[in-house]
């Protein structure tokens, strides 16, 4: 019995110190997660001020460019704003939460341009919704930017499986615009980033440019082996 005994409370022991250390892991995550946030929003805020001082209309493209991927990946921080790093996300939802955010950046009612986002659930890999996060967002900006000068239009974005019976998922963004013909600068800028990212989630693109510019996006739709974590319900301060 007396060994019995202390056979038990040695477990005891163990159990209420893995319950510590996985409470200090998950104080030390959401303290990282908060850090990131911010500092990124800092990173936000001290570019959007050098836009204001930059005179260069070159310049102000490049400022802009860089300040949009800035916030789209803080916008990934407040979507998630949870205590737990996860593994994975509903890319369905984030994208939705995407497209009202930059809807409200660019509004402007004089232009009269609207903004339509339809998404399926699809849980993805942390990693796989940040790179599809920053190819949507500069997609749907590139619509803002060049597609409708001096204009009315509309900007469609959808996303869903190809079919019940396979992983393959496709997203589209979609203008009614003037059209365009794409050309890649380098990978690491405009479409060329676009086209990296991609590449990264091992997924293919597809560009036509009939009564408007449309991008196709094919990507495997394999979701990770845990369950997404349900996003905070608003961002910390």
């Amino acid at each position: 019995m007396a060994l019995l005994s202390t056979t038990v409370e040695r477990m005891k022991t163990l159990v209420e110190d893995k319950d510590r250390l996985l409470g200090q892991k998950n104080f030390l995550t959401e303290e990282l997660q908060h850090r990131v946030r911010n500092n990124l929003q800092l990173v936000y805020g001290m570019l959007s001020k050098q836009l204001g001082e930059t005179g260069d209309a070159v310049g102000q493209r490049g400022i802009k460019a860089i300040a949009r991927r800035v916030r789209t990946l803080a916008q990934v921080y407040d979507y998630l704003d949870t205590g737990e790093m996860p593994r994975a996300a509903d890319f369905g939802s984030y994208l939705e939460s995407l497209c009202r955010n930059i809807e409200q950046a660019e509004n402007d009612p004089e232009r009269g341009v609207t903004l339509v986002c339809d998404s399926h659930p699809l849980v993805l890999d942390l990693d796989a919704v940040t790179a599809l996060g920053i190819v949507a967002s500069e997609l749907i900006t590139n619509c803002y930017d060049h597609a409708f000068p001096r204009r009315r239009g509309a900007i469609n974005v959808s996303l869903g499986r190809a079919s019940e019976s396979t992983d393959v998922a496709i997203m589209t963004i979609r203008d009614d615009g003037i059209g365009f013909t794409p050309v890649v600068r380098g990978k690491r800028q405009g479409i060329g980033l676009v086209l990296r990212l991609i590449e990264q989630v091992r997924g293919t693109s597809e560009f036509r440019s009939d009564g408007g510019a449309s991008w196709i996006v094919r990507f495997r739709a394999e979701a990770a082996n845990v369950e997404p974590r349900a996003p905070g319900s608003s961002p910390r301060d």
